[in-house]
Protein backbone atom coordinates (compact mmCIF):
# COMPACT_ATOMS: atom_id res chain seq x y z
CA UNK A 1 0.00 0.00 0.00
CA UNK A 2 1.56 3.67 -1.01
CA UNK A 3 2.48 5.79 1.05
CA UNK A 4 -0.69 8.81 1.88
CA UNK A 5 0.95 12.03 0.16
CA UNK A 6 1.86 15.00 2.39
CA UNK A 7 -1.26 17.57 2.24
CA UNK A 8 1.20 20.47 1.21
CA UNK A 9 2.22 17.70 -1.85
CA UNK A 10 -1.59 17.11 -2.15
CA UNK A 11 -2.01 21.00 -2.12
CA UNK A 12 0.35 21.71 -4.88
CA UNK A 13 -0.67 18.91 -7.09
CA UNK A 14 -4.57 20.45 -6.67
CA UNK A 15 -3.20 23.67 -8.01
CA UNK A 16 -1.21 22.62 -10.80
CA UNK A 17 -4.39 20.90 -12.08
CA UNK A 18 -6.26 24.24 -11.78
CA UNK A 19 -4.05 25.98 -13.52
CA UNK A 20 -4.11 23.27 -16.25
CA UNK A 21 -7.54 23.19 -16.23
CA UNK A 22 -7.62 26.68 -16.00
CA UNK A 23 -5.21 27.31 -19.20
CA UNK A 24 -7.23 24.58 -21.43
CA UNK A 25 -10.84 26.11 -20.70
CA UNK A 26 -9.26 29.65 -21.89
CA UNK A 27 -8.19 27.75 -24.98
CA UNK A 28 -10.59 26.48 -25.85
CA UNK A 29 -13.11 28.76 -25.73
CA UNK A 30 -10.57 31.05 -27.01
CA UNK A 31 -10.63 28.81 -30.09
CA UNK A 32 -14.88 28.02 -29.91
CA UNK A 33 -16.10 31.82 -30.23
CA UNK A 34 -14.66 32.41 -33.57
CA UNK A 35 -15.87 29.28 -35.08
CA UNK A 36 -19.45 29.97 -33.73
CA UNK A 37 -19.19 33.65 -35.16
CA UNK A 38 -17.63 31.59 -38.51
CA UNK A 39 -20.53 28.87 -38.32
CA UNK A 40 -23.19 31.21 -37.42
CA UNK A 41 -23.19 33.86 -40.65
CA UNK A 42 -24.38 31.51 -42.75
CA UNK A 43 -27.36 30.55 -40.36
CA UNK A 44 -29.33 33.82 -40.08
CA UNK A 45 -26.14 36.06 -38.75
CA UNK A 46 -25.96 34.00 -35.40
CA UNK A 47 -23.34 35.24 -33.04
CA UNK A 48 -22.19 36.16 -29.88
CA UNK A 49 -23.11 40.09 -28.68
CA UNK A 50 -19.34 41.08 -27.46
CA UNK A 51 -17.69 38.12 -28.51
CA UNK A 52 -14.46 40.58 -29.71
CA UNK A 53 -14.35 41.54 -25.80
CA UNK A 54 -14.41 38.12 -24.44
CA UNK A 55 -11.72 37.03 -26.95
CA UNK A 56 -9.90 39.70 -25.58
CA UNK A 57 -9.86 38.89 -22.11
CA UNK A 58 -9.66 35.19 -23.05
CA UNK A 59 -6.46 35.64 -24.69
CA UNK A 60 -5.05 37.96 -21.35
CA UNK A 61 -6.15 35.03 -19.08
CA UNK A 62 -3.83 32.63 -21.64
CA UNK A 63 -0.79 35.05 -21.15
CA UNK A 64 -0.72 35.09 -17.39
CA UNK A 65 -1.68 31.56 -16.64
CA UNK A 66 0.59 30.64 -19.78
CA UNK A 67 3.27 32.15 -17.10
CA UNK A 68 2.69 31.10 -14.43
CA UNK A 69 2.60 27.36 -15.66
CA UNK A 70 6.05 28.32 -17.25
CA UNK A 71 6.94 29.65 -14.07
CA UNK A 72 6.30 26.42 -12.24
CA UNK A 73 7.92 24.56 -15.02
CA UNK A 74 11.12 26.44 -15.48
CA UNK A 75 9.80 27.44 -18.91
CA UNK A 76 10.48 30.74 -19.08
CA UNK A 77 13.27 31.90 -21.97
CA UNK A 78 16.54 32.15 -20.32
CA UNK A 79 19.84 32.37 -21.30
CA UNK A 80 21.66 29.59 -20.21
CA UNK A 81 25.13 30.80 -19.03
CA UNK A 82 24.78 29.06 -15.33
CA UNK A 83 25.06 25.97 -17.40
CA UNK A 84 28.31 26.46 -18.22
CA UNK A 85 29.32 26.55 -14.20
CA UNK A 86 30.17 23.23 -11.98
CA UNK A 87 26.81 21.97 -10.98
CA UNK A 88 26.28 22.15 -7.23
CA UNK A 89 29.15 24.67 -7.09
CA UNK A 90 29.31 27.52 -5.20
CA UNK A 91 29.60 30.04 -8.30
CA UNK A 92 26.09 28.01 -9.78
CA UNK A 93 24.35 28.23 -6.31
CA UNK A 94 25.22 32.20 -6.67
CA UNK A 95 24.26 32.84 -10.14
CA UNK A 96 20.82 30.92 -9.71
CA UNK A 97 19.89 32.81 -6.26
CA UNK A 98 20.95 36.01 -7.73
CA UNK A 99 19.43 35.70 -10.96
CA UNK A 100 16.11 34.02 -9.02
CA UNK A 101 16.28 37.30 -7.05
CA UNK A 102 16.31 39.82 -9.45
CA UNK A 103 13.19 38.01 -11.48
CA UNK A 104 11.24 37.70 -8.32
CA UNK A 105 11.98 41.84 -7.79
CA UNK A 106 11.28 43.06 -11.21
CA UNK A 107 7.99 40.92 -11.59
CA UNK A 108 6.68 41.95 -8.15
CA UNK A 109 7.02 45.27 -8.82
CA UNK A 110 5.24 44.71 -12.44
CA UNK A 111 2.41 42.87 -10.46
CA UNK A 112 2.16 45.99 -8.65
CA UNK A 113 1.81 48.16 -11.65
CA UNK A 114 -0.33 45.98 -12.78
CA UNK A 115 -2.73 46.33 -9.59
CA UNK A 116 -2.45 50.35 -10.45
CA UNK A 117 -3.62 49.24 -13.66
CA UNK A 118 -6.81 47.42 -12.69
CA UNK A 119 -7.55 49.97 -10.03
CA UNK A 120 -7.92 52.51 -12.66
CA UNK A 121 -9.98 50.73 -15.16
CA UNK A 122 -12.45 49.76 -11.80
CA UNK A 123 -13.06 53.64 -12.73
CA UNK A 124 -14.14 53.53 -15.42
CA UNK A 125 -16.96 51.15 -14.78
CA UNK A 126 -16.99 48.66 -17.91
CA UNK A 127 -18.62 45.48 -18.42
CA UNK A 128 -18.42 42.09 -20.12
CA UNK A 129 -21.68 41.55 -21.98
CA UNK A 130 -22.81 39.18 -19.34
CA UNK A 131 -22.40 41.93 -16.61
CA UNK A 132 -19.17 41.12 -14.57
CA UNK A 133 -17.14 44.09 -14.01
CA UNK A 134 -14.18 44.17 -16.84
CA UNK A 135 -12.01 44.85 -13.91
CA UNK A 136 -12.49 41.55 -12.41
CA UNK A 137 -11.07 39.66 -15.21
CA UNK A 138 -7.89 42.23 -15.06
CA UNK A 139 -7.14 40.65 -12.07
CA UNK A 140 -5.56 38.12 -13.64
CA UNK A 141 -2.36 40.25 -14.34
CA UNK A 142 -1.46 41.21 -10.75
CA UNK A 143 -2.44 37.72 -9.47
CA UNK A 144 -0.78 35.63 -12.16
CA UNK A 145 1.99 38.13 -11.69
CA UNK A 146 2.62 38.60 -7.85
CA UNK A 147 2.79 34.44 -7.86
CA UNK A 148 4.92 33.71 -10.58
CA UNK A 149 7.53 36.22 -8.33
CA UNK A 150 6.60 34.03 -5.39
CA UNK A 151 7.60 30.66 -8.36
CA UNK A 152 10.95 33.01 -9.00
CA UNK A 153 12.01 33.78 -5.41
CA UNK A 154 11.15 29.47 -4.43
CA UNK A 155 13.42 28.68 -7.26
CA UNK A 156 16.33 30.47 -5.51
CA UNK A 157 17.62 27.64 -3.99
CA UNK A 158 17.28 24.36 -2.62
CA UNK A 159 17.18 25.94 0.66
CA UNK A 160 15.92 28.63 2.59
CA UNK A 161 18.88 30.97 1.94
CA UNK A 162 18.45 31.53 -1.55
CA UNK A 163 14.70 31.93 -1.55
CA UNK A 164 15.20 34.03 1.22
CA UNK A 165 17.88 36.12 -0.39
CA UNK A 166 14.91 36.86 -3.34
CA UNK A 167 12.28 37.77 -0.63
CA UNK A 168 14.58 40.12 0.69
CA UNK A 169 15.58 41.53 -2.86
CA UNK A 170 11.52 42.39 -3.76
CA UNK A 171 11.37 44.10 -0.24
CA UNK A 172 14.04 45.68 -1.22
CA UNK A 173 12.52 47.08 -4.77
CA UNK A 174 9.35 48.00 -2.83
CA UNK A 175 11.38 50.00 -0.06
CA UNK A 176 13.73 51.69 -3.00
CA UNK A 177 10.86 52.64 -4.86
CA UNK A 178 8.65 54.53 -1.96
CA UNK A 179 12.12 55.78 -0.75
CA UNK A 180 13.18 57.71 -3.96
CA UNK A 181 10.97 59.28 -6.34
CA UNK A 182 13.48 59.73 -9.13
CA UNK A 183 17.40 58.19 -9.70
CA UNK A 184 20.62 60.23 -10.69
CA UNK A 185 22.47 58.74 -13.80
CA UNK A 186 25.24 56.58 -12.00
CA UNK A 187 22.31 54.68 -9.81
CA UNK A 188 20.52 53.94 -12.77
CA UNK A 189 23.20 52.84 -14.88
CA UNK A 190 24.45 50.60 -11.59
CA UNK A 191 21.04 49.11 -11.35
CA UNK A 192 20.75 48.29 -15.19
CA UNK A 193 23.95 47.21 -14.97
CA UNK A 194 22.29 44.35 -11.89
CA UNK A 195 19.50 43.80 -14.07
CA UNK A 196 21.85 43.03 -16.89
CA UNK A 197 23.65 40.45 -14.78
CA UNK A 198 20.37 38.60 -13.64
CA UNK A 199 19.28 38.19 -16.94
CA UNK A 200 22.88 36.76 -18.17
CA UNK A 201 23.26 35.09 -15.05
CA UNK A 202 19.72 33.06 -15.91
CA UNK A 203 16.58 35.41 -14.80
CA UNK A 204 13.85 35.05 -17.82
CA UNK A 205 14.90 37.39 -20.46
CA UNK A 206 11.53 39.26 -20.02
CA UNK A 207 12.42 40.46 -16.80
CA UNK A 208 15.77 41.82 -17.51
CA UNK A 209 13.53 43.79 -20.40
CA UNK A 210 10.70 44.74 -17.95
CA UNK A 211 13.61 45.44 -15.14
CA UNK A 212 14.93 48.18 -17.74
CA UNK A 213 11.92 49.57 -18.75
CA UNK A 214 11.36 50.19 -15.22
CA UNK A 215 14.29 51.99 -13.95
CA UNK A 216 13.99 54.22 -17.09
CA UNK A 217 10.61 55.04 -16.73
CA UNK A 218 11.05 55.33 -12.70
CA UNK A 219 13.97 58.21 -13.97
CA UNK A 220 12.13 60.03 -15.73
CA UNK A 221 9.02 60.25 -13.26
CA UNK A 222 6.95 57.82 -15.53
CA UNK A 223 4.92 55.95 -13.11
CA UNK A 224 5.93 52.53 -13.41
CA UNK A 225 1.91 50.67 -14.12
CA UNK A 226 3.04 52.19 -17.61
CA UNK A 227 4.73 48.83 -18.09
CA UNK A 228 1.91 46.68 -17.54
CA UNK A 229 -0.66 48.95 -19.25
CA UNK A 230 1.14 48.86 -22.37
CA UNK A 231 1.84 44.77 -21.87
CA UNK A 232 -2.33 45.43 -21.39
CA UNK A 233 -2.74 47.55 -24.63
CA UNK A 234 -0.68 45.18 -26.88
CA UNK A 235 -2.27 41.41 -24.88
CA UNK A 236 -5.99 43.37 -25.89
CA UNK A 237 -4.90 44.01 -29.40
CA UNK A 238 -7.90 42.58 -31.63
CA UNK A 239 -5.19 40.83 -33.64
CA UNK A 240 -3.51 39.03 -30.76
CA UNK A 241 -5.99 36.34 -30.65
CA UNK A 242 -5.35 35.36 -33.63
CA UNK A 243 -1.63 33.43 -32.51
CA UNK A 244 -3.30 30.98 -30.14
CA UNK A 245 -5.74 30.26 -32.99
CA UNK A 246 -3.41 29.36 -35.12
CA UNK A 247 -0.96 27.34 -33.05
CA UNK A 248 -3.98 24.98 -33.01
CA UNK A 249 -4.48 25.30 -36.40
CA UNK A 250 -1.03 24.05 -37.03
CA UNK A 251 -0.89 21.81 -34.21
CA UNK A 252 -3.88 19.92 -35.59
CA UNK A 253 -2.47 20.05 -39.21
CA UNK A 254 0.70 18.68 -37.97
CA UNK A 255 -0.94 16.16 -35.98
CA UNK A 256 -3.18 14.44 -38.96
CA UNK A 257 -0.19 14.85 -41.39
CA UNK A 258 -2.39 16.70 -43.58
CA UNK A 259 0.76 18.29 -45.54
CA UNK A 260 2.17 14.50 -46.06
CA UNK A 261 -1.96 13.92 -47.85
CA UNK A 262 -1.55 17.67 -49.86
CA UNK A 263 1.72 16.36 -51.68
CA UNK A 264 1.12 13.12 -52.00
CA UNK A 265 -2.96 14.56 -53.93
CA UNK A 266 -0.89 16.83 -56.01
CA UNK A 267 1.37 14.51 -57.26
CA UNK A 268 -1.13 11.98 -58.32
CA UNK A 269 -3.15 15.21 -59.89
CA UNK A 270 0.02 16.99 -61.91
CA UNK A 271 2.53 13.72 -61.48
CA UNK A 272 1.90 13.05 -65.14
CA UNK A 273 3.60 16.53 -66.69
CA UNK A 274 6.77 16.91 -67.76
CA UNK A 275 9.26 18.38 -65.53
CA UNK A 276 10.36 18.63 -62.08
CA UNK A 277 12.92 16.94 -60.30
CA UNK A 278 15.38 14.96 -61.91
CA UNK A 279 15.25 11.18 -61.41
CA UNK A 280 18.77 9.31 -61.70
CA UNK A 281 17.93 5.83 -63.60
Amino acid sequence: MRPAAPPASRFAAWGHRSENGLLVAAFLLAIALPVIEAAGRPLGGFHVPGSAVYLQQLTLWLTFVGGLIAARDGGHLTLSTAEFLRSGGRARRFATGFAAAVAAAVTAVVAHGAFQVVLANRQGGDRLGIGIPTWWSELVMPVGLGLIALRFAWRGGAGWRGRGVALVAIAAAFTFGYLHEGLPGPLLWTLVGVVLAGMILGAPVFTGMAGIGLLLFFADGTPVSAVPAEIYRLIASPTLPAIPLLTACGYVLAESRAADRLVRFFRALFGWLPGGPRRDK
